[in-house]
């Protein structure tokens, strides 16, 4: 009976190692989060459902592990800029997944805009951000669309 018990311990603790150790699943995903910082000036443009669309910018100023932070910049057709400081995060991927999923959150004088996505790595330290947005003014206005903005020098999009 003792011996089973210990028998039962050891096979718990023997999975528990393997699980938490460096070369656990997990461990090889989290070395996956993307440095989002290492080219941290990404272009793009978008479509908005009320004003049509225009260019974007993310300046991703800090990051900690999954979590960033910067400056998204909408310019609606040249004629309106709305700066909104922002905090996100992005996903591990495990190695044979391509993307990583990309959430930010930004307020600024305009408003709040609410930022969904994915992230692409185009290898080097590029990556291309594919996204969805919902921004809403201070009076309660909404408006959606989607863009993509890369850190690529010809822009990626």
């Amino acid at each position: 009976m003792r011996r089973r018990a210990f028998f039962t311990i050891a096979i718990a603790l023997a999975v528990l190692m393997v699980e938490l150790g460096p070369a656990s699943r997990r461990a090889e995903a989290d070395n996956t989060i993307p440095n989002l910082t290492a080219n941290p000036m990404y272009f793009g443009a978008f479509t908005s459902m009320t004003f049509g669309g225009g260019f974007v910018s993310f300046d991703i100023t800090s990051q900690d592990g999954r979590h960033f932070e910067g400056v998204i910049t909408m310019e609606f057709g040249g004629m309106a800029s709305m700066g909104f400081m922002f905090e996100g995060t992005v996903t591990p991927a495990p190695n044979e997944v391509p993307g990583h999923e990309f959430k930010a959150r930004g307020k600024g004088p305009a408003g709040e805009v609410m930022v969904d996505g994915t992230v692409t790595p185009l290898g080097g330290n590029l990556f291309l951000i594919t996204f969805t947005y919902v921004f809403t003014s201070p009076s309660g206005a909404m408006d959606t669309g989607m863009g993509a903005a890369s850190n690529a020098p010809s822009g990626g999009t």
